[in-house]
């Protein structure tokens, strides 16, 4: 007997190992489908009283309850328009699937003219109401489609919607005409979508194998297990599987649009996660084990705004982290923080569907939230080369992120989507804000009559030939690598560079681009760009430059273009200069940051004709209130080079053309790119030969290496790319490290061996040693090897005397028995420097001893500040003296090497025990000073005076006496 197509299919994949040779995702068909459901399934186990029970007390948990009020007035507030000729399928699928979840929960409709006496009665009516659909497949229909045609696009997620609200009230009473009724309908939309065109194909003409798939495999796929003893139910189980395995294996693979279009994958994922759901509650599949990989993805092109950029159509969106976060318990912790670090918009999730309800039916509302630890730099290989080179995970970090894709076609008239003139493109990410964008917004997604603006390779951050970009159809027209993901090595830092480099061919006129995107010191984005072409007549060679909000040219001369954009409370500065003189001109485009809401950017074009150029440039993001970073500009015709004011800097940037030593700004680079910092030293090199600065040597790589290296403290760290080969080897000069000390190493904390690095004076040299992150510091040894327990650093055998500390390893009688260990050198290193202990050497050990001598014996402290000095448990001390002058005038005090000191204490209050005066205060010599009482009557017939108690007094005159009464 012939085996069911799913069985048939799964026995294949026990036999071949799983799958096709295609890098897509599969996942695991059902291989039966239980009997006609007499209580909920794919949700929840609707027989279980206890599953009940907990799924009514979510209702009032703080986690969920806002998802549950959301629904529930959904549902409410349509009550009394449901039947309504106005009321579209797509309200009554989801009022269907409410309002079965409110009946489960054991609610019961507000009373109202609507006539509902229960949420059961409403969910009924709803899918009653549901008007026929039928397919796309005959010419006829094709070229005039009937009024009932079914849109596989948006249909899928209401006949999913629908199959759930069905299953949702599978314990609950309905009349046989009822249940006719609606299984009739139900049956109708999917068989639909099962033979729909769109689907099937026609005529040599595929059907989607997209997100079309997707979304309508698992609305089949649910629908089967959800009608399980209909008759079609086996037909929609396999087509659906079929739809929905080559459609993720499509999208998914090396030549699929994932990974650059999260807006269509969030769009198929809105039917797929459900479907997840149904067969693991329903039938004990796994689905989320395979898709896995989709978590891993969004991660890792998650922005630190929480949203996915747009590289193709859409507009930056969530990942759904919260419906697949109790799927992944090891996980889940990271992805409910994504979410909860997220503006949480997920529209394009949420189409066609209500899930609210599904949010309350799944969300984790137990794991706290808690930051990935992963290092947040990722790089994504295959078809889709991307780079994310991020700061943090947090919203404040700094990003900047590059993707090459390839496309579906060659052509701008092609009408699928996924066919963007987009290589090379950039966004870059700040302060909370993403400041330099893609177009993104897309043609379809706004509906915007700018279609072509948004298409066009002016609207994006890239390299131009003769004003455009290729389509990349052919995968080998990209080259993609010297990843580099720099990460401090313990407490020696290294996060100068992380960086990446793309190139593609296929520009006009036999054009190449080049891009290496780094992210410096955790401080600003460098872009190095080469652009060539083949012919012999001179093209232009540009950048486009473009970001949000006001923009302000800083400077346009011949060797620097400069602009600055002010957006909200941010700013972003573009610095741009190159081999030969620049020219400027204005690019207005747009950018869509939510469905429908175009804005303008003011975007620049930067470059000149010729036949060759390279360029670099910084980008930096700081907030209003401060200032950019300076920017010098140093470019020669062989390299382009530019200083900035970095912390830590400043720093070179070099960018040269790879063909041989270029030089500028005192740096001659055999390679394609340099960053360049003489504080440290630090440097890094992208498919480098060799670096000089100020005609010193820096390092020699064999063969061409891409690298950054840090010197901190008394070694280095250097990480070298995965790119560079299985091994290589690496002159390093000019690290200011003492080169004769004794050094050691490790690649990725493997120890180096003796034959992979030696120093001479020429500095270090690293042989046939591994990319990774490469560790030098002192050896814990200097000479010999083990262990060290006296920690001279002269280790095991080596080490003439093991139990006493001496680098210098004096042997006086050549015995091999150091003379530490001898006592020969007893009388300086035993003498501790006090007379208060008998000091010895034991002649087998060479340790010292230093035994107290009697207490009470006479010694001398060397402080005159004490006095009656005697020894004490191997210690002379002495009893302080008194200091005091009496004087109120003088701070007491005693110094050890003169003995009482007494130090004018000025403005003190102070008695001179003089009646006569007032205000005594000590003066700067150590005396008591006050002011005379001023005793003075103005008469000049009196003798005026001060008497011993302090008292005026006024005596007369000598009579006689001449003076003037003052009247002329």
């Amino acid at each position: 007997m012939l085996l069911p197509k799913r069985v048939l299919l799964a026995t294949l994949m026990l036999v071949t190992g799983g799958g096709t040779a295609s890098a897509g995702l599969t996942v695991p068909p059902p291989t039966w489908l239980p009997p006609a459901a007499t209580a909920p399934r794919l949700w929840f186990d609707g027989g279980d009283v206890a599953v009940i029970t907990a799924l009514r007390a979510r209702v009032s948990d703080p986690a969920v309850a806002g998802y549950y009020a959301s629904f529930k007035g959904y549902v409410d507030g349509l009550l009394t328009t449901l039947l309504s000729g106005n009321t579209s399928d797509d309200t009554r699928s989801k009022v269907a699937k409410a309002a079965a979840l409110l009946h489960v929960l054991g609610k019961t409709p507000p009373t109202g003219s609507h006539g509902y006496t229960s949420y059961a009665q409403v969910a009924f009516a709803a899918l009653g109401a549901v008007r026929s659909r039928q397919p796309v497949n005959t010419v006829e229909k094709y070229f005039n489609p009937p009024g009932d045609a079914i849109d596989v696009l948006t249909d899928s997620s209401r006949l999913q919607s629908l199959a759930e609200a069905y299953d949702l009230l599978a314990s609950t009473a309905r009349t046989p005409e009822t249940d006719a009724k609606v299984r009739g309908i139900i049956a109708q939309w999917a068989n639909a979508v099962r033979q729909d065109w769109n689907l099937t194909g026609a005529y040599f003409v595929p059907g989607h194998r997209d997100n079309w798939g997707i979304k309508a495999g698992a609305a089949l796929v649910t629908t089967a297990i959800a009608l399980s003893g209909h008759g079609d139910a086996d037909a929609w189980l396999d087509d659906g599987m079929t739809y929905l395995d080559e459609s993720l294996d499509a999208v998914t693979s090396e030549t699929g649009w994932f990974l650059e279009s999260p807006w269509y994958l969030n769009y198929s994922l809105a039917n797929l996660v459900p479907t997840a759901w149904h067969v693991k509650n329903a039938l004990g599949l796994d689905w989320f084990g395979p898709l896995e990989p989709l978590v891993d993805a969004a991660f890792a092109v998650r922005q630190p705004d929480g949203r996915a950029p747009p590289f193709e159509e859409g507009l930056p969106n969530v990942f759904p982290w919260d419906v697949l976060a109790a799927a992944y318990p090891a996980r889940a912790a990271t992805m409910k923080w994504a979410w909860a670090q997220s503006p949480q918009t997920v529209a394009n999730f949420d189409n066609e569907q209500i899930h609210t309800v599904t949010r309350f039916l799944v969300a984790d509302t137990t794991t706290l939230p808690s930051a990935p630890t992963a290092p947040p730099t990722s790089f994504l290989g295959g078809d889709t080369r991307a780079a994310f080179l991020r700061t943090g995970w947090g919203a404040d970090a700094f990003a900047i992120s590059t993707m090459t894709a390839r496309d579906t076609s060659a052509t701008a008239a092609w009408s699928s989507r996924h066919n963007i003139q987009n290589p090379l493109d950039l966004i870059l990410h700040a302060r909370s804000t993403l400041l330099v964008p893609t177009s993104g917004g897309g043609p379809l997604v706004t509906r915007s009559e700018d279609r072509d603006e948004y298409l066009s390779p002016t609207s994006k951050n890239l390299p131009l030939i003769e004003g455009t970009a290729p389509f990349v159809v052919d995968a080998s027209a990209v080259t993609f690598g010297a990843r580099l993901d720099s990460r401090d090595a313990g407490a020696r830092p290294q996060h100068l560079a992380d960086l990446v480099l793309t190139e593609v061919s296929g520009y006009p006129n036999g054009g190449r681009a080049r891009r290496v995107v780094a992210l410096v010191d955790n401080q600003y984005a460098a872009v190095f760009d080469h652009l060539t072409v083949s012919s012999n007549q001179n093209r232009s060679l540009e950048l486009s430059w473009r970001g949000r909000g006001q923009r302000t040219q800083v400077a346009a001369s011949n060797q620097r273009a400069a602009n600055r954009w002010s957006y909200g409370q941010a700013r972003v500065q573009i610095d741009t200069t190159a081999t030969g003189n620049l020219s400027t001109e204005s690019n207005a485009s747009l950018y869509a940051d939510a469905w429908g809401q175009e804005e303008s950017v003011s975007g620049v074009i930067v470059g000149r004709s010729g036949r060759a150029l390279t360029l670099v440039s910084a980008l930096q993001a700081y907030p209003s209130s401060a200032s950019a970073m300076s920017v010098t500009t140093s470019s020669t015709s062989a390299a382009a080079a530019m200083t900035v004011s970095a912390v830590g800097g400043p720093d070179i940037l070099v960018s040269a053309p790879g063909t041989g030593p270029a030089s500028a700004a005192g740096v001659t680079l055999d390679g394609k790119a340099a960053i360049v910092r003489k504080t440290g030293p630090a440097a890094a090199v992208v498919d480098a030969v060799s670096l000089s600065v100020d005609g010193a040597t820096w390092l020699v790589a064999s063969p061409a290496a891409t690298l950054a290296w840090t010197v901190s403290g008394d070694g280095f760290v250097v990480t070298v790319s995965p790119d560079s080969g299985a091994s290589f080897s690496l002159d390093l000069g000019h690290t200011g490290l003492d080169l004769s000390e004794v050094y050691a190493g490790s690649v990725d904390g493997v120890p180096l061996g003796a034959s992979q690095l030696s120093v001479d004076a020429d500095g270090f040299h690293l042989k046939n040693v591994a990319p990774g992150t490469i560790v030098v510091g002192p050896a814990p040894c200097r000479q010999g090897s083990g262990e060290d327990p006296d920690g001279d650093r002269i280790c095991g055998s080596a080490d003439v005397c093991p139990t006493v500390a001496d680098p210098g390893q004096q042997d006086s009688d050549h015995d091999g028995i150091g003379d530490a260990c001898e006592c020969l050198d007893a009388a300086d290193r035993c003498d501790d420097g006090t007379p208060c202990t008998t000091d010895s050497c034991v002649s087998t050990s060479g340790e010292c001893k230093h035994v107290p001598v009697a207490v009470a014996t006479a010694c001398d402290d060397q402080s005159a500040c004490t006095s009656g000095d005697h020894c004490e448990a191997g210690a002379c001390v002495g009893a302080p003296i008194t200091c005091n002058d009496q004087n109120p005038c003088t701070i007491d005090g005693c110094e050890p090497a003169t003995g009482c000191t007494a130090t004018p204490n000025a403005g003190e209050s102070c008695d001179d025990h003089d009646v006569c005066t007032v205000s005594d205060r000590c003066d700067g010599t150590g005396r008591c000073v006050g002011e005379v009482i001023d005793c003075d009557d103005d008469n000049p017939c009196t003798e005026d005076h001060c008497g011993s108690n302090g008292v005026c007094t006024h005596a007369a005159a000598e009579a006689g006496l001449a003076c003037d009464d003052g009247d002329a």
